[in-house]
């Protein structure tokens, strides 16, 4: 009996990763791309490490200064550039492989940006990136993912029209009207996570100080 619970379960675990399997492989890379960005900081040249850091100088200097839809606006802008490519990149093969490199770049640069402030601030780093811009990383990574899973298996849609043209738009189409209302799904969410981000920032920012 308990030979055939456990086998059960395995089906069961493996029934639910095929029909997530790309947004698990998303998560890995990811991942895969946080941890690199972490782990790069250690490696950084003088001359990139000053880029980054006059980067978020000025970057914390706008967030200290400008106003709350200023700060809204460019986050959101920010974020949606990776939404953007990700609807582009389902429109085509192409989507196969520039969807993983956005989402390990995405990864990457979030991390890296942490590691940073970790290294070159220490504690009053770690709380503004906890406090900041963590809440934000974390949640609009996981929209991004989660949409980006789903352009993965619209993009692998047209390899039905590679492989016969009879299908042309019976397998693509309706898989792309319910990725597009997945979208705009996404979209929303994004907008009220870009809203907190911006109630966050201008309500915290004023109580730190980077030299």
């Amino acid at each position: 009996m308990t030979d055939i619970k456990i086998t059960g379960h395995i089906k069961s675990f493996k029934a639910s990763f095929l029909e997530n399997k790309f947004f698990f492989l998303c998560l890995i890379i990811l991942t895969a791309g946080m941890l690199v960005g972490a782990l790069s900081v250690n490696f950084l040249n003088e001359e990139y490490f000053q880029f980054i850091k006059e980067w978020f100088l000025s970057f914390f200097k706008f967030r200290l200064t400008a106003g709350f839809s200023k700060v809204f606006f460019n986050i959101f802008l920010s974020g949606m550039a990776y939404f953007l490519i990700v609807l582009l990149s389902s429109l085509g093969l192409t989507g196969v492989i520039t969807l993983p490199i956005v989402v390990f770049f995405r990864g990457f640069s979030s991390c890296l940006l942490s590691g940073f402030l970790y290294r070159e601030y220490s504690l009053t780093g770690i709380a503004f990136a906890d406090l900041i811009l963590l809440p934000s990383v974390i949640s609009t990574s996981f929209l991004l993912i989660y949409i980006s899973a789903e352009a993965v298996s619209v993009s692998f849609s047209f390899l039905d029209i590679l492989k016969d043209v009879s299908s042309r738009g019976i397998t693509v189409r309706p898989l792309m009207l319910k990725f597009l209302r997945k979208f705009l799904i996404i979209l929303l969410i994004f907008i009220v996570f870009s809203t907190i981000e911006a109630i966050f920032s201008v309500s915290f920012t004023h109580y730190f100080s980077f030299n």
